[in-house]
């Protein structure tokens, strides 16, 4: 069996880089002292896809629905969500943000994104493609670890 501990030594650090630095040079569409960054996560997943119910931003944060519920109680109280009652299902609250928080989303993920173009700009082209391999690689290693967390808890304990 393989050893990964030099692969995951510098894995960590570099993806934390990464969304940190990207933050700093880009801009955060929330100030970080603002909100926690569990709050943060929410508007910006319900900036990207409004309309979501709070179950389905619970699953693709990871978080239990009660603690994302409890995030979005928060956020409608600042102003920053908006809960509207799904027409079909009265059971089923719709998620999206206000016009001025969406439209500070907007701006940040547009700056963002003009960051990372010109940073990848200044990348040679084998580099460009070795980045643009990473990212299915990151997306499968992603999905490795979303099975993991599905996994019994006696199997998530043996794996650590």
């Amino acid at each position: 069996m393989p050893t990964f501990d030099p692969l995951v030594d510098t894995l960590l650090p570099t993806l934390g880089a990464v969304r940190r630095t990207l933050r700093r040079v880009g801009g955060s569409a929330f100030e970080d002292d603002a909100l926690t960054a569990a709050q943060r996560e929410v508007v910006l997943l319900v900036g990207r896809q409004p309309g979501r119910p709070v179950s389905e931003v619970a699953r693709e944060l990871g978080l239990a629905p009660n603690t994302v519920s409890t995030i979005v109680s928060r956020l409608v109280a600042l102003g920053l969500v908006v809960r509207t009652t799904d027409p079909d299902d009265r059971r089923v609250g719709r998620l999206s943000l206000g016009p001025a928080a969406q439209a500070r989303a907007d701006d940040a993920r547009r700056a963002r994104r003009a960051v990372l173009t010109r940073a990848l700009e200044g990348l040679d082209p084998v580099q460009v493609e070795q980045v643009r391999a990473g990212v299915g690689a990151l997306a499968a290693l992603v999905a490795q670890l979303e099975h993991l967390d599905r996994a019994p808890d006696a199997q998530r304990a043996g794996a650590r």
